[in-house]
């Protein structure tokens, strides 16, 4: 397979056309409609995210890295209009191409200041931010330590980092590493970055931060509540047993799921 790096997951993202997972590929407003009007479970996921942190009356500034095509932030400005909101992406043909659509996809008038390069090496200035967001993005890095070490940077003090839908993999030896190597083989193929790392990892990447939480996805859980209440028989009885097991509950949302939702303060 050929080398994957930051260039050649720019030329992927400078030439996509279709959105979602491959095997479903829509244009861009189908896949908006499908991600924030028909996908219910995941359009409470993203609000509760950002209501978590922009909810308050405190002005604050806020970055969302690897933002693609802008949605999660165009989301973000429609739902929390109080604060100033910024985004980079490394495609500029991605971000800058499509954010007027998204902008008006989601009533924004405005759309936010854009920035464009990898995360390894932000154009920021330092003490910046208040909240950064990473949407499914940390697993396309192609230097995690270095981009995370670039978000510390530029983090103003007691600042957030917040990163959630990446891929998690349970740190199980053997099924940990079959999953590695042959974790969406085809994207990396195409030339995209994309891996898989366990709890641990993704924690190890922020060595700077004085703060290092994390949190099952609260609509996950919900989801998975009510699903029990409509269970019955032995199904219902294994999963009853699960719940009631923090750390089984949590390992089963992880592998079923990845359902994690980081949360690094500076």
């Amino acid at each position: 397979m050929a080398q994957i790096n930051n260039q050649t997951e720019k030329e992927y993202r400078d030439s996509q056309t279709n959105f979602g997972h491959m095997h479903k590929s829509l244009n861009l407003n189908g896949w908006l409609e499908q991600t924030y009007h028909k996908d219910v479970i995941r359009r409470n996921r993203y609000y509760k995210i950002s209501e978590k942190f922009l909810g308050g009356n405190e002005k604050l500034t806020t970055l969302e890295l690897a933002a693609g095509v802008g949605d999660f932030v165009c989301f973000s400005m429609q739902s929390f209009p109080l604060h100033t909101y910024y985004a980079n992406e490394l495609s500029e043909i991605q971000l800058k191409g499509n954010i007027c659509e998204v902008a008006t996809f989601f009533g924004v008038a405005e759309t936010p200041n854009l920035s464009f390069g990898p995360v390894e090496s932000l154009s920021y200035s330092d003490n910046m931010f208040d909240v950064i967001f990473i949407k499914a993005a940390v697993h396309h890095f192609e230097d995690p330590h270095l981009g995370f070490r670039e978000m510390y940077r530029i983090l103003k003090p007691r600042g957030r980092v917040v990163f959630f839908e990446d891929p998690v993999c349970l740190d199980i030896p053997l099924y940990k590493d079959y999953i590695k190597n042959n974790f969406a083989l085809a994207e990396r193929a195409m030339g995209i970055n994309e891996h898989i790392y366990t709890v641990s990892e993704y924690k190890s990447y922020g060595e700077l931060f004085s703060k290092k939480d994390m949190y099952l996805d609260e609509e996950l859980v919900a989801e998975f509540d009510c699903q029990q209440d409509h269970r019955t028989g032995i199904k219902k009885l294994v999963f009853a047993i699960v719940r009631k097991h923090g750390g089984l509950f949590h390992s089963y949302m992880v592998w079923r799921f990845s359902p994690v939702v980081f949360v690094f303060t500076k």
